[in-house]
């Protein structure tokens, strides 16, 4: 008895990263597939799809002293780590710098290339495109909360695909695979 336990018992680390894995990884398929489509108006449209590629799960688990003294640490982290995710999650009006750059004048742009001359904007012509210099501009973003509504709508699901792998670890006495924990919700 006392053997199988601690058989058991050494399996129990492993077990519950697979758990936090499989959670985790729940809420980054709700992200990309139910937030960062074009069939949700409240959420990002999908435009060159880097924020959908830049979408990713870090689970940990960590024991501080030892199993018995219960303080497991369960740690599971999804996020992207570029600048504009931030922006759109929370909104909000932000300076943002533009560095000098050619741009085409066609339509309006090209009925108002006086305008923007005299104001200043634009320095050097080049046949049908125009040089305009480094400025900043002020852009507002709305908050978009597509992270946290995955947080709200997944964190049962999350929690019980870490309950499956304990249970799979107790019923078949080894770590279950990531394709087993997901099997059954």
């Amino acid at each position: 008895m006392d053997r199988y336990l601690g058989d058991l018992w050494n399996k129990l680390p492993a077990t519950i990263g697979r758990g936090l894995r499989s959670g985790v990884n729940l809420m980054v398929r709700d992200v990309i597939t139910n937030r960062l489509t074009d069939d949700n108006p409240p959420y990002l449209n999908r435009d060159t799809g880097n924020l959908i590629r830049s979408v990713s799960a870090s689970p940990s688990f960590s024991v501080q002293g030892d199993l018995n003294s219960e303080t497991a640490i369960f740690t599971g982290q999804f996020g992207s780590n570029l600048s504009y995710a931030k922006k759109h999650e929370d909104g909000g009006t932000f300076t943002e710098y533009v560095p000098a750059h050619y741009r085409k004048r066609v339509g309006k742009a090209r009925r108002n290339a006086r305008a923007r001359s005299r104001a200043g904007l634009i320095s050097k012509q080049l046949g049908d495109k125009v040089f305009v210099r480094a400025h900043t501009r002020t852009i507002t973003y709305r908050a978009r909360h597509m992270f946290r509504d995955t947080v709200k709508a997944q964190h049962f699901g999350a929690a019980r695909r870490m309950r499956r792998s304990l249970e799979l670890l107790h019923k078949n006495r080894n770590v279950p695979s990531l394709a087993e924990i997901a099997g059954g919700g």
